[in-house]
């Protein structure tokens, strides 16, 4: 008996020693991007205007940014102290989902089997390195789902679950998917609890009230969701493909566009794998444990109705809000039913021939992940070229994107430049996903054929800069000529400084 808590102390000290060494060694391999820098400019704004302009962005709801500014207040804004955050709360998300399993009377195996899928899945590993919102939900999600599953086999708890709800779809929209599910589940498994939930249900719609109308008045005055969301894609083959792969894939994770979207090699055959499994237990259903039965349908309800539900708002609504980011409620859910399903297969041989070729396929992720380089993005070069030599310059770039970054590399200097995004330029396509925030003026927009500056500095990314392309060519024609340039290439694409002057 000593013995085997000794392994099991062992086993749980290797994942958390995994769960760690898996984000520590990436936690400063890339530069904050965009969106990263949207939640530090909007944890930084005072408290008295942090709400309003939260508001003006329309997409999330303000706990993160919230908490993020409290985070800021104890240790900055760098970028590791940053990335410890979002850690943390994917760190803490393992103890509601210890408690859940033991909720749902799982031995201690499938516990540590549940847990190592977790620390190693790819999507959770990338969201727990993002200073976004995303580990903050999975975490509240998992604590909501743990308490749901208290108040269904007791009817306790239901002011702790009322109290974790509102907190999630403060945090994330998706969080109203959650509570459908609960409501979902009741009304199948326990209708008898059908009016608690409904009133705990009913309650976080009133809570959640205050913020609505402060976001239908933002909406009218701004441009609408079309600037946040009117580019991303509606769910179809592709993207359900994707998901499906980003479900499956262990420690690997998609850094931009130009990267393959899964190790194909790895992720299909555990795909497969954990498919032969599902046959398997199917066909032996009358061995599955009484209790596992039950399980098995109120967490598939937590995996498939958000998917479910994400999939009709993108098609029935005028935009798609489909995406791996949003579905990480669902990550955890079908982790453990994978754990729940393989702890039923009949005979210690098929468990073990299961577990061994997921093991082989894991070392082969892991050696993967060892020889793996990062890519560097132009983006994250374009703040520290342009801090090395800009000095009073005017600072101009041709997208938000590029803009913004330049923006926040300069933002605490004690004259920082002034920074524009010219527009009015033939033959330059901006990316629609990156725009600048609303409510926010410290960036202007010039054409460029307004330009009145005797000396500026252009910052610009593309495959090739060419004088004899735009924008260098737009400005020369107009009388000025490169006097110094500084460029480096990035994943593929040139980024450049460019000091000009007339």
């Amino acid at each position: 008996m000593q013995r085997n808590r000794l392994a099991q102390i062992a086993a749980f000290g290797f994942l958390f020693a995994l769960f760690i060494a898996l984000r520590i060694t990436k936690i400063s391999d890339s530069c904050l991007w965009f969106d990263e820098i949207f939640s530090v400019h909007a944890a930084s704004q005072p408290w008295g205007s942090i709400l309003s302009f939260i508001s003006v962005d329309l997409i999330h709801p303000p706990f993160f940014y919230l908490l993020l500014k409290l985070w800021i207040t104890v240790g900055g804004d760098g970028a590791v102290w940053l990335r410890i955050l979002p850690m943390m709360l994917s760190m803490f998300a393992a103890v509601p989902l210890i408690w859940l399993l033991r909720e749902l009377k799982q031995s201690i195996n499938v516990v540590a089997f549940v847990l190592c899928i977790y620390v190693i899945s790819g999507s959770v590993l990338k969201y727990s390195l993002e200073v976004r919102m995303y580990s903050l939900m999975l975490c509240l999600s998992l604590t909501s789902i743990w308490v749901f599953i208290r108040f269904v086999r007791s009817g306790n708890a239901r002011f702790v679950l009322l109290a974790v709800n509102i907190v999630l779809v403060y945090t994330h929209y998706f969080g109203w998917f959650v509570i459908a599910s609960q409501v979902v589940a009741i009304a199948i498994f326990e209708r008898r609890r059908l009016r608690s939930i409904l009133a705990i249900a009913g309650t976080a719609v009133l809570a959640f009230m205050p913020w609505a109308i402060a976001v239908w008045s933002a909406a009218a005055t701004g441009s609408g969701l079309s600037q946040n969301i009117g580019w991303m894609s509606r769910p179809g083959v592709r993207e359900i493909t994707v998901f499906t792969l980003n479900l499956f894939e262990p420690i690997y994770f998609q850094m931009g566009s130009d990267e393959p979207v899964s190790k194909f090699l790895v992720t299909v055959p555990l795909i497969l794998a954990f498919s032969c499994v599902v046959i398997v237990v199917f066909a032996n259903w009358n061995r599955v444990n009484v209790d596992d039965c039950g399980s098995i349908g109120i967490l598939s309800v937590f995996a498939v109705l958000p998917i479910l539900g994400a999939f009709l708002v993108s098609w029935a609504s005028p935009y798609s809000v489909w995406g791996t980011r949003h579905l990480i409620i669902v990550f955890v859910p079908f982790y453990l039913l994978v754990g729940i399903f393989a702890s039923n297969l009949p005979g210690r041989v098929i468990k073990v021939s299961f577990l061994g070729i997921g093991a082989l396929l894991l070392a082969g992720a892991g050696a993967v992940h060892l020889v793996r380089v990062e890519p560097n993005y132009s983006w994250c070069e374009a703040g520290p070229l342009s801090a090395e030599r800009a000095g009073s310059v005017p600072i101009y770039a041709v997208e938000d994107l590029i803009a913004y970054h330049v923006w926040f590399e300069h933002r605490k200097q004690p004259a920082p430049a002034s920074v524009a995004v010219l527009v009015g330029i033939d033959g330059i396509a901006e990316d629609r996903a990156y725009f600048l925030p609303r409510g926010f003026y410290d960036i202007k927009r010039v054409n460029i054929a307004e330009i009145q500056d005797q000396r500026l500095m252009l910052v610009h990314r593309a495959k090739t800069l060419k004088e004899s392309e735009p924008p260098l060519r737009n400005l020369i024609v107009r009388g000025y000529r490169v006097v110094d340039r500084q460029i480096t290439n990035a994943s593929g694409e040139d980024i450049g400084t460019f000091l000009l002057e007339r």
